[in-house]
């Protein structure tokens, strides 16, 4: 049962699980499946779709969409995942993809920052403290080890691997 401040706009599942002092905002959406972690706050207009699972303290801003259905012809529906870690924020309009192939998810570490309008796509692992700055977009299968920053408008391409404090 959804905890916290929900503003009377949001539509929150029955079936998502909220923990303590999450604050969900104006015409944000929480899907069936999805779990979120105390003290979160979701701002307006953000998603959360079917198989996110959201860690504490995070902070997802307006228009940003977490854990829809991956860009790849691949997917066929299956059940699969988005992981974000503890205090990692999702700034306006970033995505953070599920992955494809039933039992695989994509996951971003702690205490991670996604800028203005970049892309986690399918399959994807985001270590710790690692930073995409606005419109860093990875294509699939990137793996950004721990500290390294993606900069702003760069795209990495799929199945790159980026060390750690790149």
């Amino acid at each position: 049962m959804p905890t916290g401040r929900i503003h009377p706009t949001a539509i929150v599942s029955p079936q998502a699980e909220l923990g303590p002092d999450v604050e969900v905002g104006p015409y944000a959406g929480i899907h069936g499946g999805v779990v979120v972690g105390a003290r979160t706050r979701i701002l307006s207009h953000a998603c959360l779709c079917e198989g996110t699972r959201l860690g504490e303290d995070c902070r997802v801003h307006m228009a940003a969409v977490i854990g829809h259905e991956p860009q790849h012809f691949a997917y066929k529906g299956e059940p699969t995942l988005a992981l974000v870690g503890d205090r990692v924020t999702v700034r306006e309009h970033a995505t953070i993809h599920r992955s494809t192939g039933e039992g695989t998810e994509t996951r971003v570490g702690n205490d991670c920052l996604l800028m203005v309008g970049s892309h986690v796509a399918h399959n994807c692992h985001v270590f710790n403290n690692s930073i995409l700055s606005n419109g860093g977009l990875l294509g699939g299968h990137v793996h950004v080890h721990d500290f390294a920053i993606v900069s702003g408008n760069s795209a990495v391409h799929h199945f790159t691997t980026l060390g750690s404090c790149s």
